[in-house]
């Protein structure tokens, strides 16, 4: 092992106005007072990993919109899981998430979905109407 930031988790979360195709990975490191450069690579579902560099701060280092090659829906209908692999350092963290969309119809209500972590699976879709005006 190498001299580098300990990885402890990689967060997974959708990228705003991209959910289905691409996601932010937050790398978080052991040390909280960490800042600086980390190497990474990443990889989905066992694919090709993908390698960059990414700037660190108070222990936390963002990769943005990275491509999902052949995202597939989560559902509670179908259940479907991707994982990814991140390496730093020689350290290698693997986490699995699901993608779902999210969409507002014509009539007042907001469908919220996101990604969902497989500690933390949601088996329902959230449905809010708009309240109605104040008067």
């Amino acid at each position: 092992m190498k001299n580098g930031p300990l990885l402890w988790r990689a967060y997974v979360q959708p990228t705003a106005g991209k959910v289905m195709t691409n996601v932010d990975v937050t790398l978080s490191m052991a040390d909280k007072a960490f800042s600086g450069p980390v190497t990474y690579s990443l990889s989905f579902d066992g694919g090709e990993a993908v390698s960059g560099m990414a700037m660190a701060t108070a222990g936390e280092a963002k990769i943005r919109a990275i491509v999902v090659p052949s995202p597939k829906v989560w559902s509670t209908t179908t259940p479907n899981l991707h994982t990814v692999a991140v390496m730093v350092d020689g350290q290698v963290v693997t986490e699995r998430f699901g993608l779902r969309d999210f969409n507002t119809d014509k009539v007042d209500y907001l469908w919220i979905s996101a990604v969902n972590f497989l500690g933390n699976l949601c088996c329902s879709s959230c449905r809010h109407r708009r309240a109605p005006a104040s008067r």
